[in-house]
């Protein structure tokens, strides 16, 4: 699915230039409460968000009004905001329900939030900000974080305090682990190898990124060392994997042609304890390039 999903994109933002990625925000929740914007080369450009203008910003997508909807793992809220750094209003409040927002993405009209306080994934109108349902089964996931799609519409769920992945039919129905192994350690982010047969996972413990066959679920190896307390990963519009390192304050960079990781951004530009990576096109770009389901950049996720 990864090289259909990215075909279609890449195909779309060639035929439209001015759509291409301009930007890679950069979210990072306590201490520091802002959010950070540096060029594709890695170049600092500003602070899109001012230190502790919002509480823990952790995760942000793109919505179909082309607003930016950013979590606050502290205040248990989701704001919207344009890309000039405007925040514009509440869309979730601290409703009780979804305690520690975390992960946050966006399908079709629906507004998915991670609880990692409590287990919950809350589905909210995206417009509105209605809650609807929980995604999954209640009362399976401890601390909920990364949510992940599949081609059979099954969904992984990353348990950072079980040290587990769950899997869910497409109903939301618990269909057991997809992996218990002891070589996860709080594992948060998830991504699909572009080849589509591997799971990668992000280990927030020790910085590892490991591999496991996607439809066994058996650990294949460890694919590079994120520094340490590794978060979020997520494809860059070169096609390469960034992860971001929330203990050495960092964005680490794996580039799949070499097998080589580097320091993509480092602490120079004040960066400190980034969470998750969004790449974004020009404001007032994104309203005119969306494919169905799925809202640009943010890749697999919706």
């Amino acid at each position: 699915m990864f090289r259909t999903f990215a075909t279609i994109c890449l195909a779309v933002l060639t035929q439209t230039a001015s759509a291409e990625p301009t930007s890679m925000l950069v979210f990072a929740g306590p201490p520091s409460g802002w959010i950070k914007e540096y060029d594709l080369q890695g170049v600092f450009v500003r602070d899109l968000l001012e230190p502790r203008e919002f509480a823990s910003p952790q995760y942000g997508a793109i919505g179909p009004d082309g607003l930016l909807y950013v979590s606050s793992w502290t205040t248990h809220r989701v704001v919207k905001m344009d890309l000039q750094g405007n925040i514009l209003g509440e869309v979730v409040p601290n409703d009780g329900v979804v305690l520690g927002k975390t992960f946050l993405t966006i399908r079709g009209d629906e507004l998915i939030v991670s609880g990692s306080q409590n287990g919950a994934i809350g589905v909210y109108d995206v417009s509105t900000g209605d809650y609807r349902r929980n995604l999954v089964e209640e009362g399976v996931i401890n601390a909920a974080h990364t949510v992940l799609w599949l081609d059979s519409g099954d969904i992984l769920v990353t348990d950072i305090s079980d040290h587990s992945i769950r899997r869910f039919d497409s109903e939301g129905s618990y269909l057991g682990y997809f992996s218990d192994d002891a070589i996860l350690a709080q594992p948060a982010g998830m991504e699909i190898s572009p080849d589509g047969s591997t799971l990668l996972v992000s280990n927030f413990t020790n910085g590892q990124i490991n591999m496991f066959d996607l439809v066994t679920g058996d650990h294949l190896g460890q694919l590079f060392q994120a520094g340490t307390a590794a978060d979020d990963l997520t494809y860059g519009p070169d096609g390469m994997l960034y992860a971001a390192s929330y203990g050495t304050n960092s964005i680490y960079r794996y580039d799949f042609d070499t097998g080589a990781a580097e320091v993509f951004v480092d602490g120079t530009s004040g960066l400190r304890g980034p969470n998750s990576v969004l790449f974004v096109p020009s404001p007032g770009v994104i309203m005119g390039l969306v494919v169905p389901g799925v809202f640009l950049i943010r890749r697999r996720r919706g």
